[in-house]
């Protein structure tokens, strides 16, 4: 008895042990966000390693659950659900690319104490039609604020049809500084996408007799018809705060009763972008294209956008331990746009490049309200006062409570916006377009 007594001790007492010094031990923090759409707070992204629903590997799907797609991930796609969809007009060139791609308002940011690295790769379907995916971040802190991180992604995919391949290489880098009053977020992207066309299915009745690789298309291997787009972007986020809401305070019943704070906080945002998309055939004659306007032996389509956009703003809160919680800012935002083309000039075997230059000024503001930890309205709005797009208004309310449902939180969202666009001076309705009433510079130079 005094053996077994001695033997059960002997292999409870090093558990007890472990178990005490496991709760010594100070866990590992790792902090995920992004940015909210005008840069002014940190969204938090539940942060997730496991393996649960790793099946969803897909960018898209995640972005929206329901989409029309040409049939193969890594091509162009639509939003099925209206409240998705891409609606930003400065976005006209990749809005059906959106969720691909890393940009300035969907970068995120991480904070951790040991470094992290993630590697996806996935691969499915046959070899004809295989659909592979490549991803790799990491994320490494220098010290308690400073961190870097990199992503790199791959799409690749040959098509459920002939000729629908597409090739999808984005890279991305980022640093943040989270200091208690100093903040900076930088950001860089680059996204190159690339998409065999093959101009549609010749005879929809063929959908029924063969496999989807054998069915006929209406551009084939000669024509070698691709379309591109290339992204170019960078952000950079400077935010510094004066007085104290004393935010690591505990919302006990002291601070309930204590003094009033507030908090300001001045934001410098600096975004730039420039995106190409270019589309080639080479053999414009093949009986697809019912006008040809400039070369015979070779078709080369290509639209440029740059756009920098500068704000200056201040955003204010009250005490965030407090339960009844206000916030707002407003600022001014200066953004420049650039638009080429590639103009067909009648008698000249060679096209010219078409641009025009613009510039808005803009009043930017923001209000919200905490009630509790369960109850929140935001209203954010912009307002054009001067610029081609002068008297444009754009304004979006968003409503969220939350409820607790058998230890789980469930959360009750309820949307509204509103828009009022002007057309430009001298864009009417069955008219050539004539910006600002002046018709558009031309330029021999190539587009950037």
């Amino acid at each position: 008895m005094r053996l077994n007594l001695t033997i059960l001790l002997l292999l409870v007492f090093p558990s007890a042990l472990s178990g005490q010094k496991q709760d010594t031990v100070k866990p590992r923090i790792i902090k995920h966000w992004n940015l909210s759409s005008d840069f002014t707070e940190e969204i938090i992204v539940p942060f997730d390693t496991v393996f649960s629903l790793f099946n969803r590997y897909r960018l898209a799907d995640k972005y929206s659950p329901l989409n029309t797609t040409l049939g193969s991930y890594g091509l162009p796609f639509y939003q099925i659900n209206f409240f998705d969809r891409i609606t930003d007009p400065d976005k006209f060139l990749y809005s059906h690319y959106y969720p691909f791609m890393h940009l300035p308002e969907r970068y995120l940011f991480m904070n951790t104490q040991v470094p992290f690295t993630e590697l996806v790769w996935t691969f499915g379907g046959a070899r004809e039609v295989a659909e592979q995916t490549f991803k790799v971040r990491h994320s490494q802190n220098v010290n308690r604020y400073l961190n870097f991180g990199l992503v790199f992604d791959i799409v690749y995919n040959l098509g459920q049809y002939s000729y629908q391949r597409a090739i999808n290489k984005n890279f991305a880098f980022n640093t943040s500084y989270t200091g208690e009053k100093y903040k900076l977020y930088f950001a860089a992207g680059i996204n190159n996408i690339s998409s065999n066309e093959n101009g549609g299915i010749a005879d929809n009745s063929h959908l029924s007799q063969f496999d989807t690789r054998d069915v006929e298309v209406k551009l084939g291997g000669l024509n070698e018809a691709v379309s591109e787009l290339k992204n170019r972007n960078f952000m950079l986020v400077q935010r510094y705060t004066v007085g104290s809401s004393d935010s690591k305070a505990k919302p006990d019943s002291a601070a309930k009763t204590g003094p009033f704070r507030m908090s300001g906080t001045f934001s410098h945002i600096l975004t730039l972008e420039n995106n190409r998309r270019t589309y080639s055939d080479n053999m414009p004659e093949s009986g697809f294209y019912d006008t040809i306007f400039i070369n015979k032996d070779e078709t080369f389509d290509s639209l440029y956008s740059r756009s920098l956009k500068n704000t200056l703003r201040f955003d204010f809160s009250t005490d965030e331990t407090r339960k009844f919680r206000l916030g707002g800012g407003a600022g001014i935002r200066n953004e420049f746009h650039r638009y080429s083309q590639i103009n067909p000039t009648h008698g000249i075997p060679e096209a010219d490049t078409a641009t025009w230059k613009k510039n808005n000024f803009v009043i930017t503001g923001r209000l919200y309200n905490n009630i509790g930890e369960k109850f929140r309205w935001t209203a954010t709005g912009d307002l054009y006062l001067s610029g081609y797009r002068a008297g444009d208004f754009f304004l979006k309310g968003i409503v969220s409570k939350g409820f607790v449902l058998n230890k789980s939180t469930a959360l009750w969202n309820i949307t509204a916006g509103s828009q009022i666009s002007f057309l430009p001076s001298g864009m009417n309705n069955g008219e050539a377009i004539i910006l600002n009433g002046k018709t558009p510079s031309t330029r021999s130079s190539e587009l950037m």
